[in-house]
């Protein structure tokens, strides 16, 4: 059948049909050969040519059915598994069979057990009802067209009586044993549907951000391994660009963290427009994104960090406070072949530190600084003491305004002693700790080189920091 999907689940659920009707097509061809066996021993009143030509137009459903599932025919019917079909085709031609045997009632009668044990894979409760009410008057209405069509035919009352009870009590019985298995079914199914759902809910998220909805640092590492391993085995590239916004503690503690949350998830959607379905956007923590760029150019992908940089520009926040606005620094790196991952990422880390240097809200690239040149290899032993610098940096960024309480603290900055000194230092860099801890050296002189005379010389010359 054309334009019939070819997926795993459409495969088992096509082979799960095919196989109970090649079940069923069993279960008719032993009645065929009870049947056959009970002419050859003239229990039959109708003549062989009219048992085989009866037999044949059975076995038309017997073979009919299993083909049109394995033909995909059945793909047309309402129920695909032509459940309702198969058994009204078994029943209407086995109480056929018993009213031309007569006398071979209580074996042909076994036949409509097979056909409820066969209803118990797809019947619900209310269909084991009909079921059961179906197979009853299979079996009564052959017994009374004897009594009216064929009436001098010799019939042991006395025995049809009894059979009649013990078969409608096993039937019945049987019917409420497949209820009960329908609905263990039915609930196994509903479990499992939840299960599944949970599952999902889980590996979703174990893989997202629960703030933004975008890919979490993890999910993002695993991407950039596959998306290594494709690079690293012919002609494919990709670009990473990193986006920080720009003075954002600013925004959590002027306007509080849930304005800062709404934040954060406005930029994310702005994000995710603006790349194409292939490629990827991750929150890496904080304010800090990443635009994985398939099949891209250091180019291109400035192009798109320069939409960015547009678009949240002009993003209207006035929703969630009055005036506020957004800009964002973006640091571009593309990754060259064999390279680790930690290398073209830190690559695009160094690039964001220039776009923050050059007064933010700007896009640079690998390209624009010869210091970031990948294939030179003195930068790559100056990645760790960027890495201290950057975190310098970035400490130094949300430091307040020095304020000199005094003229005479002006002019004379190296007066400031003992417990004045340490009291103006936390005034003028309250978290001064973080710089001896992540500094270093280096980053101590970065610091002490960008800021006014007056708070360099209170940073020199502090124990703390020297």
């Amino acid at each position: 059948m054309e334009g019939v999907p070819r997926t795993s689940s459409f495969q088992d659920h096509q082979q799960l049909r095919l196989r109970r009707a090649l079940l069923a097509s069993g279960a008719g061809a032993a009645h065929t050969l009870i049947c056959w066996l009970g002419l050859q021993q003239g229990y039959f009143w109708l003549s062989a040519g009219t048992w085989w030509l009866l037999t044949l137009a059975a076995w038309i459903g017997y073979a009919g059915f299993p083909w049109l599932i394995y033909r995909n025919h059945n793909l047309k019917f309402k129920d695909p598994s032509l459940t309702r079909l198969q058994i009204l085709w078994y029943v209407g031609f086995n109480s056929l069979f018993l009213y031309f045997a007569p006398d071979m009632r209580a074996i042909l009668c076994m036949h409509f057990f097979v056909v409820m044990l066969f209803g118990i894979f797809r019947a619900q409760p209310k269909g084991f009802a009909f079921l059961v009410i179906l197979l009853l008057s299979a079996y009564f209405l052959p017994l009374f067209a004897h009594l009216i069509l064929r009436p001098t035919a010799g019939i042991d009352f006395k025995f049809e009586f009894l059979l009649a009870i013990g078969f409608s009590f096993i039937l019945l019985g049987i019917g409420l044993v497949g209820m009960e298995i329908s609905r263990l079914r039915h609930a196994l199914k509903q479990r499992n549907l939840a299960l599944n759902e949970a599952m999902h809910k889980i590996s979703s998220m174990a893989i997202t951000d629960e703030l933004t909805a975008l890919c979490n640092r993890r999910h993002l590492m695993n991407i950039l391994r596959r998306q290594k391993g494709l690079a690293d085995r012919g002609d494919y590239d990709f670009t990473l660009c990193f986006v920080d916004l720009d003075y954002f503690k600013r925004i959590n503690d002027n306007f509080g963290h849930q304005a800062g949350d709404k934040a954060l998830q406005a930029v994310a959607k702005v994000l995710q427009a603006s790349v194409r379905d292939v490629d990827y956007v991750a929150r890496l923590g904080g304010e800090e994104f990443v635009l994985l760029l398939v099949r891209t150019g250091l180019r291109d992908a400035a192009q798109v960090a320069e939409r960015v940089r547009i678009a949240i520009e002009m993003l209207d926040l006035n929703d969630i406070e009055m005036g506020l606005k957004l800009t964002v620094s973006q640091g571009i790196a593309q990754y060259q072949r064999t390279e680790s991952i930690e290398e073209v990422m830190h690559r695009a880390d160094l690039a964001l530190y220039e776009a923050k240097r050059c007064g933010r809200n700007c896009i640079i690239t690998e390209a624009d600084s010869p210091r970031l040149d990948p294939h030179n290899p003195e930068n790559r032993n100056k990645y760790a003491c960027s890495q201290k610098t950057n975190k310098s940096t970035s400490i130094l960024d949300e430091m307040p305004p020095f304020n000199p309480t005094s003229t005479k603290q002006k002019q004379q900055p190296s007066s400031l002693q003992g417990s004045d000194q340490q009291t103006h230092l936390r005034e003028i860099f309250p978290h001064h700790q973080n710089l001896k801890d992540h500094a270093g050296l280096q980053g101590h002189q970065l610091i002490l080189a960008r800021l006014p005379h007056s708070q360099g010389h209170v940073l020199a010359t502090h124990p703390s920091i020297t």
